[in-house]
């Protein structure tokens, strides 16, 4: 029963694995150009931003997912 809900899991990170990663690229992508070719202000806010693009991508992939697993895998076992 707890491989068939860690294989749930699985099969969800890889299945939203590939728009994550795409998503971000594209945004970084954008940040750059705007680090480039922007202002001092911009430059850092772009910078800035894309600290933040790419800690959310990681967060939501090696930190979330793990998470809710054990959340629900403890919730189950004190019923």
């Amino acid at each position: 029963k707890g491989n068939q809900l860690l294989s749930v899991f699985d099969d969800s990170i890889w299945q939203t694995m590939k728009r994550s990663m795409g998503t971000s690229l594209s945004t970084l992508l954008v940040l750059i150009a705007m680090m480039v070719f922007g202002s001092g202000v911009l430059a850092t806010f772009a910078f800035t931003v894309g600290i933040g693009v790419v800690a959310s991508t990681l967060s939501s992939i090696f930190v979330a997912v793990p998470t809710a697993y054990l959340m629900l895998t403890l919730t189950k076992k004190g019923k």
